[in-house]
């Protein structure tokens, strides 16, 4: 007889300090198990757990027959992937610049929506609507690809959705070198560590992400 699919429970729970806490509570094999998902302060809407603990939902069922009837928003795809890809194919810089573009441009928008129910054109649409630099969206362009490559390999999608996306990362405008004069002047008003970050970056010319990186 196979196991039934395990939603388990969610509840919160009073602490002696500090604000309540989320608790999800679930059966395996007869006995119960419990893990905090955060604080009320965190997720002040049950929708907002609910969303919390999607992947550890997923994690607790996986191999069950019905987990594929079951739909995964783009914000638990998001949480598998730093979770189990990232840490194994990216470097920690690279992970650190991963989670910043999600918690920025990604999960705002995409993290509620159904994982296959993401298309082409609702994605390119946004793209071009989105108020932020070519270079911005090409890397969240990117990051998306790079989302869904991992999606398709975990059999939650048939195909990626942003494979038919063009964005070009290319500058419109020609940027506008500083002059020795002014690299100075500026460097005289900064105070650390960002006076530090200037030089380095004005010496070898690296991107701020590249930078963010050095220890």
């Amino acid at each position: 007889m196979s196991r039934r699919y395990r939603f388990g429970g969610l509840r919160t729970q009073p602490r002696m300090h500090g604000p309540d806490v989320w608790q999800f509570r679930w059966l395996d094999g007869g006995r119960s198990r419990s893990v905090i998902i955060g604080t009320v302060e965190q997720y002040p809407e049950k929708a907002d757990a609910v969303r919390a603990v999607e992947y550890l939902r997923s994690n607790i069922n996986a191999g069950h027959p019905q987990e594929q009837f079951h739909p995964v928003t783009v914000g638990a795809l998001i949480d598998r992937f730093l979770a189990e890809y990232a840490p194994r194919h990216c470097r920690k810089s690279t992970q650190r610049v991963y989670e910043s573009l999600f918690t920025t441009h990604i999960r705002p928008r995409w993290g509620g929506e159904l994982v296959r129910q993401v298309k082409t054109m609702a994605v390119d649409d946004w793209l071009g609507s989105y108020p932020h630099s070519r270079q911005v969206k090409a890397h969240v362009k990117r990051l998306l690809h790079t989302l869904f490559t991992a999606a398709l390999k975990w059999e939650m999608v048939e195909k990626n959705p942003i494979d038919l996306i063009r964005q070009s990362g290319k500058r419109l405008k020609k940027p506008q070198p500083l002059t020795p004069v002014q690299s100075k002047a500026l460097i005289a008003q900064l105070s650390e560590p960002y006076k530090t970050m200037v030089v380095v970056i004005g010496c070898w010319g690296l991107p701020v992400s590249e930078l963010m990186g050095l220890q």
